[in-house]
C-alpha cells in the first residue's frame, strides 16, 4: 500500500519507569530534558528500576503512530539491531499498518528509560543504539516518492548530515517538510542550524514553550513572532495552549491545562493530531484544538500508547 507520510528518526523501545524526585536528582541532566547514555548504564537503569510499561518509542515513532490511527498511510525510516527488541518494533508497527525502512545493525536496538516523577513530567535517558551510525546515503530516493509530507524529529541533527538530506530529497519529491525541535537540549546545541533551514525547507516547524525560547530567547508569543517568517507554519504548544503562526497571521489556541500522570508522549501526540488536521484541510485552530485534545489523552495515561479507540474518539471530539 502506498504511503503519504514518511517519518525519519530513531525508533526506539520505550521503557516507562516510575521514580521519585531523589531518585532523578542523583542523575546529570535537567529534568523533563533528555540525556544520551551508553548501553551498560541504561541497562542497569532497567535492571534496577520496575518498569511500568514497555512500548515502540521515539519522537518519529510515536507521531506516525498517532497519525496512523487516525487513518494516515504511514512509513518509517531507522536503523535498528539484530535482536528481539528490533523484531518487536517491526512487528507492533506492522500490525498498525505502518511500512517500515529500518537499516539493520550489529548494536542493540536503542532503548528509552522514560522516568516519571510523581508530578508526572518525564525525563528521558537514552540509548541511542544503531542510529549514531546512520549515514546520509541510508536515505534511498525511492523512499520519498509519492510522499505529501516528511516529519522529522530534532534528534536527526545528531546524526551528521542525515536532516539536510532528508529535506534535499523530500523538496525533490514535492513534499512538505514538518520538523519538531524534540527538546530543549537540540534547541540550544544546534540553534543557528535551526535557524538556517527554516527558510530553505521546512514547511512546519513544531516546538513547546521551552524550546521557543531557547531557539528565539523570547517568550512564546514573541518567539512565534518571529519563527513565523522563517518558514510557512510556525506552532508552539504548551499546556496553556498554543500560538500558531504564518506570514501575516497570529493566533492563539486555548486549552486548560490538566495535572498529568505522565507527560511522556504528549508532544508528540499534540503533532499527529495537528498534522493529521493540517492534511486533511482543516483550519489551524480546529487542527490546535485535535492536537490538543490528543496531548491531553496521552498525559492521563503510562506511556504514549493510545488506543485505536481512542484516537476514534479524540477525533469525533474535535472535529
Amino acid at each position: 500500500m502506498a504511503y503519504e507520510i514518511l517519518g525519519i528518526g530513531n525508533p526506539l523501545m520505550d521503557f516507562i519507569i516510575q521514580i521519585d524526585e531523589a531518585y532523578l536528582h542523583a542523575l546529570a541532566g535537567i529534568k523533563g530534558g533528555m540525556e544520551t547514555i551508553d548501553y551498560q548504564t541504561i541497562m542497569q537503569i532497567i535492571g534496577k528500576n520496575p518498569v511500568s510499561q514497555q512500548t515502540p518509542g521515539g519522537s518519529a515513532t510515536n507521531t506516525v503512530k498517532g497519525l496512523a490511527q487516525l487513518g494516515k498511510r504511514c512509513a518509517l525510516v531507522g536503523k535498528i539491531g539484530k535482536d528481539r527488541i528490533g523484531q518487536q518494533l517491526i512487528e507492533v508497527l506492522s500490525d498498525i499498518g505502518i511500512q517500515t525502512f529500518f537499516s539493520i545493525s550489529e548494536q542493540p536496538t536503542g532503548m528509552a528509560a522514560c522516568l516519571i516523577t510523581p508530578d508526572g513530567e518525564r525525563t528521558f535517558r537514552t540509548y541511542v543504539g544503531p542510529m549514531t551510525t546512520f549515514t546520509p546515503d541510508e536515505l534511498k530516493p525511492c523512499y520519498f516518492e509519492g510522499v505529501k509530507l516528511v516529519y522529522l524529529e530534532g534528534y536527526n541533527f545528531l546524526y551528521p548530515g542525515v536532516i539536510e538530506k532528508a529535506m534535499e530529497l523530500a523538496k525533490e519529491a514535492g513534499a512538505k517538510v514538518a520538523m519538531d525541535v524534540s527538546s530543549v537540549e537540540m534547541a540550544s546545541s544546534f540553534q543557528s542550524k535551526i535557524i538556517e533551514l527554516l527558510p530553505r525547507y521546512v514547511d512546519i516547524l513544531f516546538a513547546n514553550e521551552q524550546e521557543s525560547i531557547a531557539l528565539t530567547h523570547l517568550p512564546p508569543k514573541k518567539g512565534c513572532n518571529i519563527l513565523k517568517d522563517l518558514c510557512e507554519t510556525v506552532v508552539i504548544h504548551s499546556p496553556e495552549g498554543c500560538w500558531i503562526g504564518q506570514r501575516q497571521f497570529e493566533t492563539f489556541a486555548s486549552h486548560i491545562p490538566i495535572i498529568p500522570l505522565d507527560s511522556t508522549g504528549a508532544g508528540d501526540a499534540f503533532t499527529s493530531g495537528f498534522l493529521y488536521g493540517y492534511l486533511s484541510g482543516h483550519s489551524l485552530k480546529e487542527s490546535a484544538l485535535l492536537g490538543m485534545n490528543a496531548g491531553k489523552a496521552v498525559v492521563q495515561i503510562l506511556g504514549a500508547e493510545l488506543s485505536s479507540e481512542s484516537w476514534h474518539q479524540i477525533k469525533i471530539n474535535s472535529l
